[in-house]
């Protein structure tokens, strides 16, 4: 997941401000690409505020000079947003890696303040004319990039109300206020609500065939001294790390129940916040002219309209729902033999694992034994290497926490860019993983070049016992995210709010789905498969049981996510719904389509669903399978093998390098030479 902050309102601005793109123009012109700021909640409100001010009165000064430019006015906006950035970017990185009451705190002050901000900057009159006179008198002269900046800016202000009168654009922020607030309370409740529920465990035969590597994370130390650890055993929250290997090994159906139970009710307050979300997003839509919400935020997507996204979902669903019914009867038929006749979500994990195990002879619990999370970063950097002739060479650097980890990446002998990672689970943490940084590739208004500084977060099982090995769920997520890290740091766009994944929502996936796709190729596993204790490359058959087992459950997992993304679709595109709608639409097109998959991604309530009511994914969810169209058939002109260095090259210096400066169908035929064939995701999925 690429992780943006803020909501639509904020985000069509960031063209015109640059003000939420990822930006700290002062620490890496000071120190250096590894610097992370250890005093970064001192004094933070105030410090937030003063920012603010500055950068009021910079924009300001610059929306009354004549004669502008794109250098004597579009790139110091930036520069002007830059200190702001500078502060609270930070700031919002550690609340979601080191949450706490005091991070609560402090963005719970600043995130109106912030939002408050963008939304005079959207409106702002005079930079909005400033932008038309450029266009008006330097157009011509300015290259394709900074054409496309100067020509996105001009639609965002129009499209977020910049010709409204006084009293609408007044309410439009006062929206955006509340909305802010409204997505931090709903991130702070997850985050809650997975570490206050748990489950003990003291007869170890009820962990059944659970690795030793989960089985030291969830142990509990009789010398804590705490009362509920008097006895030992083992503990389980509802953190996705100890989540997904509960419902998967735990043999007593009626524990899967209870936790299975647990995580569908977490978080009941966010119900309230989900009906209030609702209502000001179409009151929003209402105002600035749209039918509703998803046809607003459709005016900066490439999908050429929300019906068209539902048409592309519904196919894809009807495709495939033939093969998740084949995958729910046998995992059924699988529990029957155990004489479980009444098969139930819970069951799924712990019968999903065995059918694979013994349909496909796979036995997860031995194949994770390969994958220890350092060596397999290790090996998954050794693949980007000779894929794209970059190196990654670590380097110790006072970081916010023992588990993160920071690298210079260097092409050519050059250190072109930083990359900080963070992959293991805590309970300070928020749920998931997400790509976000520091600051983007771009050159300032005195000409100077700053490089990226983008980093990579996990939620992956800690290392108890000294040794954290990952499913193949994590690897797959690994890659992911690596694939959205790589278009931050090695873009080459000058221009900021252009720069790395600076491009349309619909489309941010591209290269970090494409990246996903090679994690379990054979060559590639044969290189990041190295057993933890040995150090024995992965062997043959076993690489070939996971190549195999890889099309186990395609067919549900296609309906999962064709059926969440058409509810999200759906709850955007009607009028009026409270909360009880918003479930009985859950409950009657997503829900059925999760019913048979596991923990850690699949187990979801709505009241958890974070990407549309946390994150920039609001009528955005089918961008993941409407980018895949295009990294489907990107991956497949690889015919599986990343080491093509001509094709890999030349994608590096395209898409990646390109981000948002020219549209990504240009880009792609930049690449490729044609447009992505249509059929290459039904091939990947096995559905023609």
């Amino acid at each position: 997941m690429k992780h943006k902050l803020l909501n639509i309102i904020a985000i069509v601005a960031v063209a015109i401000t640059a003000a939420f793109a990822i930006y700290m123009k002062g620490n890496c012109m000071k120190t250096e690409l590894g610097y992370f700021p250890q005093n970064a909640l001192e004094n933070a409100t105030p410090r937030v505020n003063a920012a603010i001010d500055t950068a009021r009165a910079r924009v300001d000064e610059l929306a009354a000079i004549p004669d502008k430019t794109y250098m004597n006015f579009v790139r110091p906006l930036m520069d002007a947003d830059a200190a702001l950035n500078d502060v609270w970017l930070p700031m919002n990185h550690l609340d979601s890696v080191m949450h706490s009451d005091e991070t609560k705190k402090i963005m719970g002050e600043i995130l109106p303040l912030l939002a408050a901000y963008s939304t005079d900057m959207s409106q702002h009159k005079g930079v909005y004319e400033g932008y038309k006179y450029i266009k008006e008198h330097e157009y011509d002269s300015l290259d394709a990039a900074q054409k496309k900046l100067i020509d996105d800016t001009i639609r965002n202000f129009e499209i977020s109300g910049i010709n409204l009168p006084k009293d609408k654009q007044a309410r439009l922020k006062e929206i955006d206020i509340e909305q802010t607030k409204l997505s931090n309370d709903f991130t702070n409740n997850l985050i809650a609500a997975n570490k206050n529920f748990k489950i003990k465990i003291t007869d170890e035969k009820l962990l059944g065939n659970m690795p030793e590597s989960d089985r030291a994370a969830a142990k509990v130390n009789g010398e804590s001294g705490a009362p509920e650890h008097s006895e030992g055993g083992w503990e389980f929250s509802l953190l996705d790390s100890f989540y997904g290997p509960f419902m998967t090994y735990v043999t007593d159906r009626n524990l899967r129940k209870q936790m299975h139970d647990a995580r569908f009710a977490r978080a009941p307050e966010n119900a309230a916040i989900i009906s209030r979300k609702l209502e000001l997003r179409e009151e929003s839509a209402k105002i600035l002219g749209y039918k509703d919400y998803a046809s607003l935020v459709f005016e900066v997507r490439v999908a050429p309209s929300p019906d068209a996204a539902k048409k592309f979902l519904s196919h894809l669903r009807d495709l495939a729902k033939p093969m998740a019914d084949r995958d729910r009867a046998e995992l059924a038929a699988r529990a029957a033999a155990d004489n479980v006749t009444d098969f139930a979500p819970y069951d799924a994990a712990f019968y999903m694992r065995l059918v694979r195990q013994e349909q496909y002879e796979l036995d997860e619990s031995i194949a994770r034994e390969y994958f220890e999370l350092n060596a397999t970063v290790t090996g998954m950097f050794d693949i980007i290497e000779e894929m794209f002739d970059v190196k990654f060479a670590e380097r110790k650097v006072p970081l916010w926490h023992g588990d993160a980890k920071y690298y210079d990446v260097i092409q050519d002998g050059n250190v072109i860019a930083g990359f900080f990672t963070d992959w293991t689970t805590r309970e300070s943490k928020m749920p998931g993983a997400w790509m976000s940084g520091f600051s983007d590739h771009y050159v300032d208004a005195n000409g100077v070049r700053h490089l990226p500084r983008i980093y990579n977060v996990g939620n992956f099982s800690p290392a108890a016992d000294g040794t954290s090995l990952l499913t193949l769920d994590n690897v797959r997520t690994m890659f992911h995210e690596m694939g959205h890290g790589l278009h931050g740091l090695l873009s080459k766009v000058d221009e900021l709010g252009l720069s790395g994944t600076g491009v349309e929502r619909d489309v941010v996936e591209l290269p970090s789905t494409f990246l996903e796709y090679f994690w379990n190729s054979p060559v590639v596993l044969k290189r990041i498969g190295r057993h933890y204790k040995t150090g024995k490359q992965m062997p043959d058959e076993l690489i070939e049981k996971i190549v195999r087992a890889d099309n186990f459950m395609k067919g549900t997992d296609i309906v999962w996510r064709t059926s969440y993304a058409l509810f999200d679709m759906e709850i955007h595109t009607r009028h009026g719904l409270k909360f009880a709608d918003v479930q009985k639409l859950f409950d009657t097109i997503a829900l059925p389509a999760g019913a048979i998959t596991p923990g850690t991604t699949y187990d979801r309530p709505v009241t958890a669903f974070m990407h549309p009511f946390a994150h920039a994914y609001a009528a955005g969810y089918y961008s993941y399978l409407w980018a895949e169209q295009m990294a489907a058939d990107a991956y497949m002109a690889f015919d599986g093998n990343p080491f093509n260095k001509e094709l890999a090259r030349k994608y590096r210096d395209t898409i990646l390098a390109g981000g948002g400066a020219k549209k990504m169908d240009e880009l792609y035929r930049e690449f490729l030479g044609r447009d992505p064939n249509p059929e290459s995701i039904l091939k990947i999925y096995g559905l023609k």
